[in-house]
């Protein structure tokens, strides 16, 4: 009983905005679609018929037949090539090569994923991007494509984003699940005559099946919830316009996507090549690994270093020197870009400067509720918070918009604050809980023999323990943040407040026949998350690492 105050304290602030933010929204979306509602009207109760209706859009299957192929190609992506990077880098004998190409492979991961998937849809373009491009130089002209306007190759391209698709998060968790693994076993295996191939599907996969259903949970969600990757990418216009039809960001386009077989198999002669063990591989062996991983890399790499170099090129040095470096180097286009993005990146990083603190404090609470303090219903709440992260966003998108209107929100900076503190906590609670429960009991008895009470075995003993679980939740939430796009767009009117994500698409209209300043402003926009990484990288890292290894 005396547990209860502490608890209702704790938990309050979390469960208040969750349901005011997350549920309500929800519930007022799930009201709305029984009636016939615009806005500014009073709802009209319709019945099913939405739903009758909707069985027989057209193009409803074709977007529930592409979800599911993107989401198939998104998983082989996750479960894949991160996989083999991890294996590759854990059989490497030098920590200063592994640490060096790990920090290399993840930081692609922090670039905004607005300047990622505007910086692909250049690739893409039609007339100056690079794919196109490299099909001139290797003379094979004929195969270019509008990559994403074509029915045949939309849907393809898409899920050709990030190739080739190592994975910083997926990396990571891999990684951590690797490093657990007892060398002991290894050892055993080999005197037992165990090939490689032999080892990393008895020893490696079983014991990584923790962070292969985190890794796949994680992916379905994140591409039930994507709809701002499309909608950049590929456009929200007329379905017959070559944008591909996904069900989240109706109504789009219908392309299909072909795959091939034997990919397991494949899998797993490379990852046994990868842990093949250095007394029988040799030099020569660990030499192919280093370059694997390097030619990896690059490939990871050449986007972001073509960001950099045609950043610096006028349209007519971009036109005919494509691949080859600036001449002259046209500084000041980051002058212009600077000037014109500098004050979204202000309101950008004041939201997130509110915000983030709000998060980590209340998720840090909420998790140590619900894993230490026994209360009834604890089960339930914790349930009911990690449910929302099922939820896509998009999907009670108007409802929130209406729900901001009401409350007379709209086009302030509140706005976004208060949604942004209540969605960041979903998975805020979801890895501070983890990580609390995942704590030795003795720790907190011994403590309690000294007369500490459950407010003080937060405050001076699991709040120390978790700085690198919180770093990695305001990490999260800083990526959430900056790189959010359809939310700002809808909410906020005023350019004076918009965020950065909506002021970058902004900035590339204004420059839409000059493609440097609109290069120069996606590099711009990377540099604070990419500094933020490399000054909390190593928390970052132990938070991903410690909260992979409990799952």
């Amino acid at each position: 009983k005396g547990v209860w105050p502490l608890a209702v304290a704790m938990l309050a602030p979390t469960v208040g905005l969750l349901v005011v933010f997350n549920y309500l929204p929800a519930l007022i979306g799930l009201e709305r679609a029984f009636t016939h509602w615009e806005s500014g009207e009073e709802p009209r109760w319709a019945g099913l018929e939405n739903f009758q209706r909707m069985a027989h859009d057209e193009y409803l299957g074709l977007g529930v037949g592409n979800l599911l192929l993107l989401l198939l190609a998104n998983l082989a992506k996750t479960l894949t090539m991160p996989l083999l990077v991890a294996e590759l880098l854990v059989s490497l004998k030098s920590p200063r090569w592994q640490w060096l190409l790990r920090t290399l492979f993840t930081l692609p991961m922090v670039v905004p994923g607005m300047v990622t998937m505007l910086l692909w849809a250049f690739l893409y373009d039609g007339s100056v991007g690079a794919l196109n491009a490299g099909l001139e130089a290797v003379g094979l002209g004929s195969l270019r494509r509008a990559w994403l306007g074509e029915a045949g190759t939309a849907l393809g391209a898409v899920a050709g984003v990030g190739f080739p698709w190592c994975g910083g998060l997926a990396l990571l968790v891999y990684l951590a699940g690797l490093a657990n693994i007892s060398a002991d076993l290894n050892d055993a295996a080999a005197l037992d005559g165990a090939t490689s191939t032999r080892r990393v599907f008895a020893i490696d996969l079983p014991l990584l099946r923790p962070q292969i259903r985190l890794l796949a949970t994680l992916t379905c969600i994140g591409t039930l919830q994507d709809f701002g990757s499309i909608l950049i990418l590929a456009g929200a216009g007329d379905p017959r316009s070559g944008a591909p039809h996904v069900l989240p960001s109706l109504p789009l386009r219908a392309p299909r996507l072909r795959g091939g077989t034997g990919l397991g198999a494949v899998l797993g002669d490379l990852c046994a090549l990868a842990r093949e063990p250095a007394p029988r591989a040799g030099r020569r062996q660990c030499r192919v690994k280093k370059l694997v991983l390097l030619v990896l890399l690059a490939l990871s790499l050449l986007p972001f270093w073509l960001l950099l170099s045609l950043s610096l090129k006028s349209n007519a040095d971009l036109f005919t020197n494509f691949f080859g470096m600036p001449s002259p180097p046209r500084w000041d286009y980051y002058g212009k870009a600077f000037t014109a993005l500098w004050p979204y990146l202000v309101n950008t990083a004041l939201i997130i400067a509110i915000v983030v603190p709000g998060v980590v404090f209340f998720s840090s609470m909420a998790g140590y509720a619900l894993s230490r303090l026994r209360f009834p219903g604890r089960e339930a709440v914790a349930v009911a918070i990690l449910a929302l992260l099922m939820v896509p966003s998009i999907l009670t998108l108007i409802p929130t918009y209406a729900l901001v209107k009401d409350l007379g929100l709209l086009n302030t900076r509140w706005a976004l604050i208060l949604p942004y503190l209540a969605g960041g906590q979903v998975l805020g609670v979801v890895l501070c809980r983890t990580f609390f429960a995942g704590l030795s009991e003795e720790l907190f008895e011994a403590m309690r023999l000294d007369g500490a009470s459950d407010a003080q075995l937060f405050r001076h003993l699991a709040l120390p323990l978790s700085l690198p679980t919180l770093a990695t939740v305001g990490i999260m939430t800083t990526l959430g943040i900056y790189n959010d796009y359809i939310w700002p767009l809808v909410a906020i009117s005023d350019a004076d407040k918009q965020t950065f994500t909506v002021g970058v698409t902004r900035f590339s209209g204004e420059f839409s026949m000059e493609y440097g300043p609109t290069l120069a402003g996606y590099v711009i926009g990377s540099l604070p998350l990419i500094a933020l990484f490399l000054v909390s990288m190593q928390a970052f890292v132990r938070g991903v690492t410690a909260g992979a290894s409990k799952s």
